[in-house]
């Protein structure tokens, strides 16, 4: 989940830095190269700032609160500030630390493999079946020896089925202890099956390479950019900008973030991403 604050220009200074490695050109403007000040400039530590960069890449997640001075950055100065910060955040995540976090985060969220479970054999499962139904004729027949007449009546269709299965179970043949066989053998499968749908849904969400990782950052951020339209009208309602066109309204909160962020950072940050996106395939 986004972790909201309200200030519309830290959207504007920090929301395509992290955000899905959202990234813009170093030719941008210069001013705050010693990193020191950036953060300064953001009012935002760097441990903090640096904290909120990587668990945005690793869980996919923007966290961008608590940056107190990026909405006192001037409009002009947003394409340089988000240039030297994502200079940082790239450096950062390509860096032996970010992978060896990875490669922790990563075993973490391993899950556990397939345990083989073996299954009952048909004669366990008859012996059960053959106890359950003895055990509930005993209890049937307690009760009803307490019971008035009237009861006892309607309790006897329940009874009389109770010994049918009874004796059903004790063919050799019997068709439903063969269901409940087949049963047994489909649920092991199930379950092995299942197994490897998470070992397959945690190697796509945490591939063995982190570049794979980055590549699938920059990928969908690229593709998120370019759906939006950075001409769509607002409108006031209820005290906030709202989107005039709704399809535009119900777009997903990444989408709106990079509207906000506006053309001037977004356009030479998919630029980068896109020139980033091409050395990671070499």
């Amino acid at each position: 989940m986004f972790r909201k604050i309200a200030s519309a220009s830290l959207r504007l200074a920090l929301a395509t830095a992290v955000l899905v490695a959202v990234f813009t050109q170093l030719a941008a403007v210069r001013l705050y190269r010693t990193g020191v000040e950036l953060w300064q400039r953001l009012g935002i530590s760097k441990e903090r700032g640096t904290g909120h960069i990587r668990e945005s890449f690793l869980r996919g997640s923007f966290y961008y609160y608590g940056a107190s001075g990026a909405k006192k950055i001037a409009t002009g100065d947003r394409a340089g500030v988000a240039a030297d910060l994502l200079a940082y955040t790239k450096a950062f995540v390509s860096s032996p630390e970010f992978a060896a976090l990875y490669a922790k985060e990563r075993e973490a969220a391993k899950p556990a493999g397939y345990v083989p479970h073996p299954a009952k054999t048909k004669e366990d499962i008859r012996k059960e079946r053959i106890a359950e139904m003895e055990k509930a004729i005993r209890e049937t027949e307690a009760n009803m020896a307490k019971m008035t007449p009237e009861v006892i009546k309607a309790m006897a269709p329940l009874l009389a089925t109770f010994k049918s299965n009874l004796a059903d179970y004790k063919k050799p043949e019997s068709a439903m202890i063969e269901m409940f066989y087949q049963s047994e053998l489909m649920g092991e499968e199930a379950r092995q099956r299942e197994a490897e749908q998470r070992l397959e849904k945690w190697e796509a969400d945490y591939p063995a390479d982190v570049r794979t990782l980055l590549k699938t950052r920059l990928q969908a951020f690229i593709e998120k950019a370019a759906s939006v339209d950075f001409s769509a009208a607002l409108k006031e309602s209820g005290g906030k900008l709202r989107f005039v066109d709704p399809r535009y309204e119900a777009q997903s909160a990444e989408w709106k973030m990079i509207f906000r962020a506006g053309p001037e950072v977004i356009r030479p940050a998919v630029a980068f991403a896109k020139a980033w996106l091409a050395e990671l395939g070499k």
